[in-house]
């Protein structure tokens, strides 16, 4: 599936908090007392070559794995097709060991769905997203919450337990996920991922069952491209047949052919797919 390039697709989108977010670093310096027991992750940002806060890819592609698992496994309940547990060291798709002794078109059909997409240990992902830095000419303001333990005997707040995390207040993070050699219901699955993270039903970083995390998303731009000698009139994913009812109009450029669709068009295909026929349909199910 990767030694070919049939079709591409690349979401860009503004990441806006809707409220305290918080990427945890992880490295935090407990001998300076100035700075929060927990601080935001930041990199170099490549505009303006200075330290920024950022929402890394690794984090994007986490939230939006984990929803992707909980909704297939909702989409095929009752159906032959399930979805593994990445995390299991027995049963993950990538683990087994049938599985990485396949060949290349036989180990992809091997995988779950959320690993055809996502990939495991055996099976290079399909999706690939970008640090999402803030835009330079939308400032950044970080502030600091404090937090408590509360003692389990009195109820009551925990002397010496006071501990401050550093979060983004406001700012506008322009993301970007490149999805390659897709079939229709993964570009879908991903738009519907991206409408949940807008409206709320998930949430990114940590605390986000203390209100950390709401974020709004922005200006969705789906710019897709098709390597074939004559593209359809409307999407299509790897296999010819594999067609959603939403028309692109094609210009050819140096390499294949570029096009755009709407993000409320490719939700509304999207509230028409049959997950488990389509997976089907692709040859696709799992071991």
């Amino acid at each position: 599936m990767h030694s070919r390039a049939v079709n591409e697709a690349r979401f860009r989108f503004a990441v806006l908090p809707a409220g305290p977010l918080l990427i945890r670093s992880g490295s935090e310096d407990p001998l300076d007392p100035t700075r929060p027991d927990m601080e935001c992750v930041r990199s170099i940002h490549p505009a303006t070559g200075k330290e920024s806060v950022v929402i890394p890819g690794s984090s994007l592609k986490g939230v939006f794995r984990s929803r992707a698992e909980q909704l297939l496994r909702g989409f095929l309940y009752g159906s032959s097709i399930s979805v593994c547990n990445p995390l299991d060291r027995k049963a993950a798709c990538g683990r087994q060991k049938a599985v990485q002794e396949a060949s290349g078109p036989q180990r992809y059909l091997r995988h779950c769905p959320a690993c055809q997409l996502f990939g495991s240990l055996a099976l290079g992902s399909r999706v690939y997203f970008r640090d999402a830095f803030p835009a330079p000419a939308h400032p950044v303001v970080l502030g600091e919450r404090k937090n408590v333990a509360i003692d389990r005997v009195t109820g009551g707040a925990r002397g010496g337990a006071l501990f401050g995390l550093e979060v983004v207040e406001s700012a506008r993070f322009e993301a970007e996920m490149v999805l390659s050699n897709y079939d229709t219901w993964q570009l879908c699955l991903l738009a519907v991922v991206l409408d949940d993270l807008n409206q709320g039903f998930i949430g990114l970083g940590s605390g986000t069952s203390r209100g950390y995390g709401r974020v709004t998303i922005r200006d969705v731009v789906i710019a897709l491209r098709d390597y074939r000698a004559e593209p359809p009139g409307q999407v299509t994913g790897y296999e010819p047949d594999d067609r959603l009812p939403v028309p692109v109009a094609w210009t050819r450029r140096a390499a294949g052919f570029e096009g755009e669709i709407s993000f409320e068009a490719l939700l509304a295909a999207a509230r028409e797919v049959d997950y488990a026929s389509a997976i089907r349909r692709e040859g696709g199910g799992g071991r």
